[in-house]
């Protein structure tokens, strides 16, 4: 797991320290580092690296870094039947709303209610009887 961006004298980024599988502390020099951890990840590190020129953590100046982060619960349901179905069936994600507005008084914010969970065509791949082609020309249609 990275623990922390290494950084030069003038705060650039040389490198991460990261622990190994066995829990010893390493230094991995680099020309560039990329912070893509997601929200959650990505605001640890930052907040790890600290530094004479970054004294609240690299790229935190102004105490934003892991502040307003945005977590999502979903709700779902599983069933058996004695029949073959098929999850995402239907109408794709038609409906949403932004309109900032939770009837609490001096509450600003947003909503929104969307159907993520539509799958890419490649997710269909299983569904796909064994006799029809799954790639090339013969895929297209006519």
């Amino acid at each position: 797991m990275t623990k922390e961006i290494l950084l030069d004298s003038r705060g650039n980024a040389t490198g991460v320290a990261y622990f190994d599988r066995d829990g010893r502390l390493q230094e991995q020099p680099a020309d560039l580092v990329m912070v893509c951890g997601g929200a959650i990840e990505s605001a640890r590190l930052l907040l790890n690296t600290r530094h004479r020129l970054h004294p609240n953590g690299l790229g935190n100046r102004n105490d934003w870094v892991g502040r307003n982060l945005q977590s999502h619960s979903y709700s779902g349901a599983n069933g058996l039947f004695d029949f073959d179905t098929y999850d995402d069936l239907g109408p794709g994600a038609s409906i949403a709303i932004s309109d900032y507005n939770h009837g609490n008084p001096g509450l600003a914010g947003g909503a929104m209610l969307a159907n993520e969970f539509i799958r890419l065509p490649y997710q269909f791949m299983a569904q796909i009887p064994p006799w029809v082609s799954r790639w090339g020309g013969s895929t297209k249609n006519s």
